[in-house]
C-alpha cells in the first residue's frame, strides 16, 4: 500500500481568520442547507469546511491538482453549490468556474440552482443568468448545429458546468482551453481559473485497440478527409505509415511470445487539422480509438492474444491537462484510491476521521463468488438468492444488493416477492461514486468483486507507479482457485487495491457515519489485503467471519448434503444418523467428520439441531 501512498502530500491550510465576513456567510449558508435535510455538521466539519471555502476563494493558482477527501455525506457537493451562487453574485465581473458532475441531472439542477435569485444574496445583478449547462449530442432534441453553438454560448456565463463524460471528450478533442474564459458585463474577456470535478473522472485513460481496429481506423482516417476536404490530405498518408508499423509488431510471428510493443514514433502528436477533422464526422468511441493510435505509437502497449486477434492495452495520464486550472476533485475515497499514486496531487482532508463503530462487515472467506465461479454453476444464482434471502431476515429495514451487471435482472426475477415488498433493492457495480439514492438501506450485500481485465492491471500501474520508479512492470498472471493473480507484486497490489477502492464506493452509498443505526455489509473475499483495505477505511467498524449456510459456487461436498437434510427437517422431528448417512449415500466416517465441521455446526446451532446420545439420532427443537 505504501506504493501508492508515500508521496501524497497533505495541503497546509492557512490558519483561520475569525474576520473573514464572506467564509463566515458561506459557512453559514452550507449549516442552514444541510440542516433542512436533517444533517448537523461538528465542530471540525465546520473547520474542514471553512478551510475548503478559504482554498476556494484564492485567486492565485495551485501547482497541482487537490483531492478534497471529505467522507461520504459530509455535504461537499452542497458546499460547492452554496459557494458557486455566493461567488457569481458577489463578483459577476471577475469570478469564473468549470464545473464537472456525473449525471446530466445533477448539472441541470446546479444551473437551476445557481442561476435562482435568493433573498440572501441581495447585491446588484448584472445578468439575468450566470450558470450554464452543457448538453451531449442528442438527434432526438437537438441538431449538430444546435449542439455546436453551446461552445460559443457558455463564453456568456461566470459557469460552465458539464457531466464527467463531456469533460472527458473536451479532453480527448484537446479542447479544453475553450471553456477558458468568459465575458463579463462590459464584454471583456476574464479568465475562468477554478476547475472543480464533483467524483473523480479518469485520472488516467486506458486506451484498447485491436488488431482489427488498426485496420479500421485507416478507413476513418481516409473518410474523415474525404467529407471535410473533398480529398485525401497529408495527415492520411502519415498515419498509414505509422499504422503499418504498428501491425508488423502485432502480426510477427513471435507475437504470442511478447508482453509489449515497442513505440514507432516517440514524437508523433496527431495533426490539429486531423483531430478537427476526425472530432467532427466520427463518434466518441472512433475518437478515443484515434487517441489510443497516437498513444500508442509514441508509447508502446501491453498485448495479449485472444482467438487469433491481438489486443493492445496502454494507459495514459489525462490530469496533466487541468494544471492550467485551480483544478479540485472532490473524492471521499482519494487518500487510498491507486489512480492518486505519486505526488501529483495535493490531498485535503479533516483531522478527525468519521466513527465507523456502528458499522460491522460479515466477512466469508469460503466464495469469491467471481462471474467466472457463478457462470460455471448451473445453481449458483439459486443458492446466492436463497443466502440473500437468509441474511435479509435477520435484519429489519431495507437490504441493498450489489451485483454484476450481467446477473442483476436474474436476480431480480427471483427475488421479485422482496423487491416488491420494499425489503430488497438490488443495483449493479458500477464507476458512479456520489449518490443519495441508497441512503435508505441500513444493510448491504455483495455479490462479487468488479475485476476490471487482466490488461487493465498492469497498464494503469505501470502509467501511475511503473513510470514513476523508471521500471518496467510485467504483466505475466496465473490462475489458480482464489483466481487470478499477477506475478508482478506492484501489479497485483494496484489490482488489490483498485478492487477494494471500488467495494468502498459501493458500501459509502448507505452513509454509515451519518446513521445511529447498526449498518451491515456482507462480503465475499478469499483476499486477507483486500478485506483489510476496506475495513480499514472504516475506523472504529467490527468485522466478524461469516459462513453461509449452504455452498453458493462449485460442486456441493458432504457438509453441504447435510445441511441441505438438515434445512428440510421439521421442529419436533428426530432421525437417525444411520438414515441420514445411508439416504444420502455417505461413509460413516465421511459422514461423522462432516458434521464436526465448523460450517455444519454452525447451521445445528442455528437451526436447533442436536445430537443425542447414546442412540445416534439427531432432533430438532424449536429455536
Amino acid at each position: 500500500m505504501n506504493t501508492f501512498n508515500e508521496t501524497k502530500t497533505l495541503f497546509n491550510f492557512s490558519p483561520i481568520s475569525e474576520a473573514d465576513i464572506e467564509t463566515a456567510e458561506l459557512l453559514h449558508g452550507w449549516v442552514n442547507e444541510l440542516q433542512v435535510y436533517g444533517a448537523k455538521p461538528k465542530a471540525q466539519d465546520i473547520t474542514f469546511a471553512h478551510n475548503i471555502f478559504e482554498v476556494w476563494k484564492r485567486p492565485e493558482v495551485l501547482d497541482r491538482p487537490a483531492i478534497v477527501a471529505a467522507p461520504p455525506g459530509f455535504g461537499k457537493s452542497t458546499m460547492l453549490s452554496i459557494f458557486l451562487r455566493y461567488m457569481v453574485r458577489t463578483y459577476p465581473d471577475t469570478f469564473g468556474a468549470i464545473i464537472v458532475k456525473e449525471r446530466l441531472d445533477d448539472i441541470e439542477r446546479l444551473a437551476t440552482y445557481i442561476n435562482h435569485d435568493s433573498t440572501n444574496y441581495a447585491r446588484l445583478v448584472r445578468r439575468n443568468n450566470y450558470a450554464y449547462s452543457i448538453r451531449g449530442f442528442d438527434d432526438s432534441i437537438m441538431t449538430r448545429e444546435h449542439y455546436e453553438e453551446q461552445f460559443t454560448t457558455q463564453a456568456n456565463y461566470n459557469v460552465v458546468i458539464m457531466t464527467t463524460k463531456q469533460f472527458e471528450l473536451q479532453v480527448l478533442k484537446d479542447n479544453l482551453n475553450t471553456f477558458a474564459s468568459f465575458r463579463d458585463g462590459g464584454e471583456n474577456r476574464r479568465p475562468r481559473r477554478t476547475l472543480i470535478i464533483d467524483e473523480k473522472p479518469s485520472l488516467t485513460v486506458p486506451y484498447q485497440l485491436t488488431s482489427r481496429e488498426l485496420n479500421e481506423l485507416v478507413d476513418d482516417i481516409r473518410a474523415c478527409s474525404y467529407r471535410s476536404s473533398g480529398r485525401i490530405k497529408r495527415y492520411y498518408e502519415k498515419a498509414r505509415q505509422l499504422i503499418n508499423k504498428l501491425r508488423d509488431q502485432i502480426e510477427a510471428t513471435d507475437v504470442v511470445e511478447r508482453d509489449r510493443i515497442t513505440p514507432v514514433e516517440r514524437h508523433y502528436v496527431l495533426p490539429r487539422e486531423l483531430l478537427r477533422h476526425f472530432a467532427g464526422v466520427h463518434s466518441i468511441e472512433k475518437l478515443t480509438r484515434l487517441r489510443a493510435f497516437e498513444y500508442v505509437t509514441r508509447c508502446g502497449g501491453l498485448i495479449s492474444v485472444r482467438s487469433g486477434i491481438v489486443n493492445i492495452q496502454a494507459t495514459r495520464k489525462m490530469h496533466y491537462e487541468w494544471t492550467q486550472f485551480n483544478s479540485f476533485v472532490l473524492d471521499g475515497t482519494g487518500r487510498i484510491d491507486p489512480e492518486y499514486a505519486g505526488d501529483d496531487f495535493y490531498l485535503m482532508e479533516p483531522i478527525e476521521k468519521p466513527d465507523y463503530s456502528n458499522v460491522t462487515f460479515h466477512v466469508c472467506k469460503d466464495f469469491n463468488l467471481s462471474k467466472a465461479s457463478i457462470e460455471s454453476d448451473l445453481h449458483a444464482l439459486d443458492t446466492i438468492t436463497d443466502e440473500c434471502k437468509q441474511i435479509a431476515e435477520k435484519h429489519e429495514g431495507q437490504v441493498l444488493i450489489v451485483t454484476y451487471q450481467q446477473y442483476k435482472k436474474e436476480l431480480e426475477y427471483r427475488l421479485d416477492d422482496e423487491i416488491r415488498a420494499g425489503k430488497i433493492r438490488i443495483k449493479h457495480f458500477d464507476g458512479g461514486r456520489g449518490s443519495n439514492e441508497y441512503t435508505t438501506a441500513n444493510t448491504a450485500i455483495y455479490i462479487g468483486n468488479l475485476h476490471k481485465g487482466e490488461l487493465y492491471y498492469p497498464s494503469k500501474a505501470q502509467a501511475t507507479v511503473g513510470d514513476r520508479l523508471g521500471v518496467e512492470l510485467s504483466p505475466r498472471y496465473e490462475v489458480n482457485r482464489n483466481g487470478l493473480f499477477f506475478k508482478d507484486p506492484i501489479v497485483e497490489a494496484y489490482k488489490k487495491l483498485d478492487m477494494a477502492v471500488n467495494t468502498i464506493q459501493e458500501t459509502n452509498r448507505l452513509r454509515a457515519n451519518q446513521k445511529d443505526e447498526e449498518v451491515n455489509f456482507y462480503v465475499f473475499n478469499k483476499d486477507d489485503d483486500m478485506i483489510k483495505h476496506i475495513t480499514d477505511s472504516y475506523e472504529g467498524c467490527g468485522v466478524i467471519p461469516y459462513r453461509t449456510s449452504q455452498k453458493l459456487t462449485g460442486k456441493k461436498t458432504a457438509a453441504d448434503t447435510i445441511i441441505d437434510f438438515f434445512r428440510e427437517m421439521e421442529t419436533g422431528a428426530t432421525v437417525k444418523q444411520s438414515y441420514i448417512y445411508q439416504s444420502l449415500e455417505l461413509e460413516r466416517s465421511t459422514f461423522n467428520k462432516a458434521v464436526q465441521t465448523e460450517r455444519v455446526q454452525g447451521v445445528m446451532k442455528e437451526l436447533g439441531i442436536s445430537k443425542m446420545t447414546p442412540g445416534a439420532k439427531f432432533v430438532r427443537e424449536a429455536v
